[in-house]
């Protein structure tokens, strides 16, 4: 038995162990100062159904204050397409790169366009930030750091710094291009979250 009480009076309990089941148990209580008796029963599956709806209750309460927030963030990004980062010359200006690196003559021009892919992809990067999708979400960190080896190794050979030789760093641009295509991409993605979260 246990006691509980106040001041005034203090009360015992106990259980039947006759009544106990899985669903229910009836408990006995009786107080130290009278003789009286009372027998409650202690219902197991209300008591469940009693804290479900409560914890149901409370977790519906969190959701809708996250939802609340998630519309507030991505109502103040509504109106920035990270989509226009890239541009839709985004292909003419990988062509420039093929171009440099099929043709020293080229190289310069090669050199500027991927001076500019890399001022998207850092624009792009800090876009994120700025929303706070990064640095916490590692599938899009994966497709970032995938090109960290391309440009370097176009950077390279276009520095004529590389064991590389032509056809090795045209298949690297070539993969450089399908990747900055797909950042294009995952860009227009989160464009269309901004805006269903905030409608």
């Amino acid at each position: 038995p246990t006691k509980r009480g106040n001041n005034n009076a203090r009360t015992s309990h106990v259980m039947s162990r006759v009544s106990l089941s899985k669903w229910s148990v009836d408990v006995v209580s009786s107080t130290r100062d009278t003789a009286e008796i009372e027998m409650r029963n202690i219902d197991f599956r209300r008591l469940n159904r009693m804290q479900a709806d409560g914890i149901n209750s409370h977790l519906q309460l969190i959701l809708n204050e996250i939802e609340k927030r998630e519309k507030e963030h991505a109502m103040k990004y509504a109106n920035e397409k990270l989509a226009d980062i890239f541009p839709q010359t985004l292909t003419y200006h990988c062509s420039k790169i093929f171009e440099g690196i099929r043709s020293a003559r080229e190289v310069p021009m090669a050199q500027a366009n991927i001076k500019y892919a890399k001022g998207w992809i850092e624009k792009f990067r800090q876009a994120l930030t700025d929303r706070g999708e990064l640095p916490d979400n590692d599938n899009v960190l994966y497709h970032f750091n995938q090109l960290d080896n391309p440009f370097k190794r176009i950077e390279e050979f276009l520095d004529g710094n590389s064991p590389l030789n032509e056809e090795d760093v045209y298949a690297i641009a070539f993969f450089l291009h399908a990747k900055l295509q797909e950042m294009a991409e995952i860009a227009a993605e989160y464009d269309e979250h901004y805006a269903d979260a905030s409608a």
